[in-house]
């Protein structure tokens, strides 16, 4: 399942940078936001790749098919990460925060209205939480929420934790590189920093 991916040298993350886009499909925000994931440790994969192995359809995939396909070959180990009852979501968010700065991304379904949509999640700074989204009806590609403007998201206490084994190298050295990739000043985006 694991094809030698177009790996980026770090000296390249321009490339990675310009990688990150919107969602090709109505329906594929979960193979976008394991496109962005991947492209967080200089790792690129097609959409169309990703979603043919997550076996997306019109109506979405799930979050099994997710851990399972993350697992294969042993390349990650996708955890289902959830907050305590009685632990705020702002001392979640530092302690996720933590996973994310050893190369570690998350990913999330967070919904609105009734609609479900999978985004990358992929630092905790400045007491936000850093994203990408593919999906205009849920911002801008890039934005910064507070612990409480991500809980009005509704995204059910839970994100799958996804630390890489196969590639853990190449994620921790793109861990400084992070910030860069996220700020959408540098992307040429318009930044929103929710909350």
């Amino acid at each position: 399942m694991w094809s030698e991916p177009q790996v980026h040298a770090v000296s390249e993350w321009n490339v990675a940078r310009a990688c990150f886009a919107w969602q090709e499909k109505e329906y594929s925000c979960a193979a976008a936001a394991v496109r962005h994931g991947l492209l967080l440790g200089g790792i690129h994969y097609p959409e169309r790749v990703l979603a043919s192995w997550l076996n997306v359809t019109p109506w979405g995939t799930d979050h099994l098919r997710i851990k399972r396909f993350l697992h294969a070959q042993n390349t990650f180990r996708a955890t289902p990460w959830v907050r305590r009852p009685s632990e705020p979501s702002s001392a979640f968010f530092k302690r996720l925060g933590k996973a994310l700065e050893e190369g570690a991304f998350a990913l999330a379904c967070i919904g609105e209205g009734g609609n479900d949509h999978w985004v990358c999640l992929g630092a905790w700074r400045e007491s936000r939480l850093w994203w990408l989204n593919s999906h205009l009806d849920y911002g801008p590609l890039v934005s910064g929420h507070t612990a409480e403007a991500f809980d009005a998201l509704e995204w059910g206490d839970e994100v799958i934790l996804v630390e890489p084994r196969r590639w853990a190298g190449r994620f921790r050295e793109w861990v400084p590189l992070r910030g860069p990739l996220l700020s959408a000043n540098d992307m040429g985006l318009s930044e929103r920093a929710s909350g």
